[in-house]
């Protein structure tokens, strides 16, 4: 049976529209399933906890990536498999899927396709896309306490350690910000071993400080990819993962491979068909 968590408070309230389409559309597709309105915070906490017990095999959120990054902390490693109908402002892991929009999350749950694909994890959470690390808070004050104040950048001594397959690469500078993208993760669900290719790997983009000390030097950009890292610094980093706040250094990051299942649309994502 399929949960459907709906966020009214997507898009900024403006959500609350879509509602009564989007069920529509599902009954005429032939998606039934119980329908939450998430109008409480904590209501989706509840409501996925709830499910597990219950035994229900299909979650399907629709909002945006909040919604989203709260249900797979949840859900992962778990047999209950993940339908997305976005209706956010980012919609990554959406965009990834090639589910393009509301209407096609709901064809998908009827059409697609179930996938298995790995998640990062930063400091014991899990994330889908990227990590952000940055040596302060972007726009913390603002002018009149509405407009954003760039702040100025920081280039703060840290040790960041990239595990490989070609081993232990350790790498100290003073650091602007890191930023970890996963690959392409998503894997065949063909019930074998996982072969561990390089789509499994991380990219790290990291920028330092200019190794020239003049005043329009260009920071220096260095680009190492690696099966997980390890940041350490004495000063404090600031950690988003998905966009949402994922804590401060120090921090682990790493490859949960084939965690979750998620339904797709397309066949070019090579997966299987349920």
């Amino acid at each position: 049976m399929n949960l459907y968590l709906f966020n009214p408070e997507a898009r900024r309230g403006r959500a609350k529209k879509l509602e009564p389409k989007i069920k529509q559309y599902l009954i005429d597709l032939g998606a039934t399933g119980e329908f939450i309105n998430l109008a409480k915070k904590g209501d989706a906490g509840k409501a996925i906890k709830e499910a597990k017990k219950k035994g229900t095999d299909t979650l399907v959120a629709i909002g945006g990536d909040g919604l989203l990054y709260q249900i797979i902390q949840e859900i992962a490693h778990e047999k209950i498999n993940l339908g997305v109908i976005p209706i956010g402002h980012s919609n990554l892991l959406a965009h990834f899927l090639g589910i393009d929009s509301w209407q096609t999350g709901c064809e998908s749950l009827v059409k697609g396709y179930v996938a298995k694909i790995s998640l990062g994890v930063v400091g014991g959470r899990y994330f889908t896309s990227s990590v952000e690390i940055e040596s302060r808070e972007r726009n913390k004050k603002k002018m009149l306490g509405l407009i954003p104040i760039p702040s100025a950048i920081q280039y703060l001594p840290a040790t960041v350690i990239i595990n490989s397959e070609n081993g232990k690469l350790k790498l100290q500078s003073n650091i602007a910000s890191i930023s970890v993208i996963s690959s392409s993760l998503i894997k065949k669900v063909s019930g074998k071993e996982d072969d561990g290719n390089e789509d499994e790997e991380l990219s790290i983009f990291i920028k330092s400080k200019p190794l020239h000390s003049k005043k329009r030097a260009k920071e220096e950009l260095t680009v190492l990819r690696g099966n997980s890292l390890e940041i350490k610094s004495e000063s404090v980093f600031y950690i988003k993962a998905d966009g949402e706040p994922a804590g401060k250094t120090p921090i682990k990051i790493s490859i949960d491979k084939q965690c979750l299942r998620v339904i797709a649309p397309q066949k070019d994502l090579d997966i299987d068909k349920t």
